[in-house]
């Protein structure tokens, strides 16, 4: 929204960038991987299939744009039992993975993006990038 009012209102063509900063938390493959598991994990714990359920009886489909998202998607064939609740598990997980790629790329392609796991750096640099302004 900041972004949409900085520039007067919402526009398909490309204008002047933004003066932005990038900050990208360079967590290591092993760690990312084990975060995602817990997530995953903890997302079933927390009712996520109920919630998938309950979406469905209002009257959702999996056409809608949110119910076409990593963690809702993969219920639709479980709900159909062509798969099992571990295979819908996995599938997020490799949904989620193959996102964090593109991710990654998408950030490559900006110089600017400044690749840390130092929180006080991130803080010291946007600190400055703000109040330079």
């Amino acid at each position: 929204m900041i972004r949409v009012i900085e520039r007067k209102g919402i526009n398909s063509k490309k204008g002047t960038p933004l003066n932005h900063i990038y900050f990208v938390i360079d967590t290591p493959k092993d760690i990312l991987s084990k975060r995602i598991e817990q997530r995953i994990e903890s997302m079933f714990k927390n009712g996520l299939e109920n919630e998938v359920l309950s979406l469905l009886n209002k009257g959702y489909t999996y056409e809608d744009r949110g119910m076409n998202s990593i963690g809702y998607i993969e219920f639709k064939e479980y709900f159909e039992k062509k798969i099992s609740l571990d295979d819908v598990k996995k599938d997020i997980y490799k949904n989620t993975i193959a996102y964090v790629k593109r991710q990654k790329t998408w950030f490559k392609r900006n110089k600017q993006a400044i690749y840390t796991n130092d929180y006080k750096d991130i803080y010291g640099k946007a600190s400055n990038f703000i109040f330079s302004e």
